[in-house]
């Protein structure tokens, strides 16, 4: 930018720039106008002295978009037009209403108008309006909005608008909207997905949800809320914010759960995360009746809800069978996990020595760097070791082929992991830097030296 400054054409305000190109003669000069509220842009491109000239000059100077300025609404509140279009039937205001809504910023006088579209029933249900008013009452953060949303809470007709009320409380991130969340929570979980929302932002600081989570423990019979007390309470647990002894009476509650979902098979009902989140309570419980129920989930036929509950045991100081290990290292998956996790618990010497090799563990650290694209892959073939320089010093890198099912045809690529140390009985490093897939050019076994090579590039630069 070689200068910029305000100016007017006439009654018209205007700003102009100069804009120079480091390799090329060549110069831009720019001016833009304003007109009621269209902005326009007058621009030329030459060498300096052409940009100079009178004629340049006088067309720059002398250009009027009208006779005389028209009016502008650019600084005109428009949230009232903005909420009357939320409602068009026009394909082409709706479209544009979408565009700029996220950029509209709301004050205290936009309030009714707020509440108006946090309650509303919309006719698009699709566009997640009343989200998006609710998203709004928690940038403005009034004082009078909390009075006003227990108000609207008690009179509010769907569980939706409920959901929505909650999640602003949760928004707002403040001791006494936690409050009063956790007594509307207290009588009754609206029936609405919106709440994964509100319980997500509700443990989004465990200084400000920890006061309330002894409060919040008859919830753990409300089917709905329970994973998310399970959830809240492990993380508590975890950061210290809280002691086992606050779960008090619920600890049985808690353990004949656990025995249920250790007994059980993923799936929607029993997700994953649910299991872990419940492995993660359970361990930093640290009682007798929290081991027992740890050792169930050993039993799970998951291997990564296996290596959780075993982490979590050696993390007491509890014995793992040596079976259970075996199987955990005997899945391509899990396999680099289980040695990741013991390697930071300082227990490698657990880790089962029919694996622990570099071949082994660089085929699991590659296939869990690929595990998005799994519903894909369809092969791994070990192809050979490659020593090379790599950053400073000799390493050693383990080449693959993968084979993936796109659009019903097997497509070949390279895969690589690595470094690892070049001495065969070394401790294999995880983690590897340079670990990944070459997709640069078709695969073709006399190119992966060449292959190799390009792909390190990227990594010393």
């Amino acid at each position: 930018l070689l200068s910029f400054e305000f100016t007017h054409n006439g009654p018209f305000g205007s700003a102009e720039g100069w804009i120079g190109y480091t390799h090329s003669h060549m110069n831009r000069r720019v001016r833009l106008l304003v007109n009621g509220d269209t902005l326009i842009a007058m621009v030329t491109a030459a060498d300096m002295r052409t940009l100079k000239s009178s004629n340049i000059q006088k067309t720059f100077e002398n250009y009027r978009p009208a006779a005389t300025p028209a009016a502008s609404t650019i600084f005109t509140n428009k949230s009232a037009q903005l909420f009357n279009d939320f409602e068009s039937s026009d394909t082409t205001v709706l479209n544009e209403v979408i565009d700029i809504a996220e950029l509209v910023t709301y004050t205290k006088e936009d309030l009714p108008l707020l509440y108006e579209g946090l309650k509303r029933n919309w006719s698009r249900a699709d566009l997640f309006i009343n989200n998006y008013y609710a998203g709004a009452l928690v940038q403005v953060h009034h004082p009078s909005t909390l009075d006003t949303l227990k108000e609207m809470y008690r009179n509010a007709g769907s569980d939706m608008v409920k959901a929505e009320i909650l999640f602003v409380l949760a928004g707002w991130r403040t001791a006494e909207a936690h409050r009063i969340l956790t007594d509307l929570l207290l009588k009754g979980i609206p029936a609405n997905d919106r709440i994964y929302d509100v319980f997500e932002v509700f443990r989004d600081s465990s200084a400000l949800a920890a006061p309330f989570a002894q409060q919040l423990l008859p919830l753990l019979k409300d089917s709905l809320a329970r994973p998310f007390v399970i959830q809240l309470c492990g993380q508590l647990l975890e950061e210290k914010f809280m002691q086992p002894a606050v779960l008090g009476a619920w600890k049985g509650f808690i353990y004949e759960h656990a025995a249920g979902i250790a007994a059980a098979k993923l799936d929607e009902n029993t997700p994953y995360w649910y299991c872990m989140a419940m492995v993660k309570l359970l361990t930093y419980m640290k009682e007798p009746g929290a081991i027992s129920s740890l050792k169930k989930f050993l039993s799970q036929p998951s291997t990564i809800i296996k290596l959780g509950a075993a982490a979590a045991l050696i993390r007491n100081n509890q014995p793992v069978p040596a079976a259970i290990l075996q199987k955990i290292a005997a899945d391509s998956i899990t396999r680099i996990l289980l040695y990741d996790t013991l390697t930071k618990l300082k227990k490698p010497a657990l880790f089962p020595a029919k694996y622990l090799n570099q071949v082994a563990i660089s085929e699991s650290e590659l296939l869990y760097y690929i595990f998005d694209r799994s519903s894909e892959f369809s092969s791994i073939n070990f192809l050979k070791e490659v020593i090379t320089d790599f950053k400073g010093s000799k390493q050693k890198f383990i080449l693959y082929k993968l084979v993936f099912d796109i659009e019903g045809f097997p497509q070949p690529f390279l895969g690589i992991a690595g470094p690892f140390p070049v001495r065969p009985s070394a401790l294999p490093v995880t983690g590897s830097a340079a670990t990944g897939v070459f997709s640069g050019r078709g695969y073709a076994i006399e190119n992966i030296d060449d292959d190799l090579k390009e792909w390190l590039m990227q990594f010393e630069e």
